[in-house]
């Protein structure tokens, strides 16, 4: 993922939960869990200063996303960190349409960048 976010033209950053699991499997059964679990992934974003954080996950993009509102209440404050799957980050530096790439679907809104990512490099 940091190779890819990189070759793209976003910086990456060197976090303690980028492989941390939101807790997918408890998604219907146990939300409280996702909500603690994404509290966590959240809360060490925002103490990196993350402008977004980029998953693979269809599962984690929903905990992280659409359970904002869970997760906001375990954290005590806000955080609008959006969440974006990798193919929006490359479709981004792309410059593909923001509309096309589906960012006004998600819950926490996506608000970046006013350009372009850098165009890719190719080696």
């Amino acid at each position: 993922m940091d190779k890819l976010v990189a070759a793209v033209g976003g910086k990456t950053i060197d976090w303690s939960f980028k492989t941390e699991c939101c807790g997918a499997s408890f998604s219907i059964s146990r939300s409280s869990v996702v909500g603690r679990l994404g509290a966590k992934i959240m809360q060490d974003a925002v103490k990196r200063q993350a402008e977004a954080v980029v998953v693979a996950c269809p599962m984690c993009h929903s905990n992280l996303d659409l359970r904002r509102g869970e997760i906001n209440q375990q954290l005590e404050h806000k955080t609008d960190i959006p969440v974006l799957f990798i193919t929006q980050v490359i479709g981004l530096a792309l410059g593909l349409p923001k509309k096309q790439l589906g960012l006004g679907r998600h819950f926490v809104p996506v608000k970046f960048p006013a350009k372009p990512l850098a165009p890719p490099t190719v080696p």
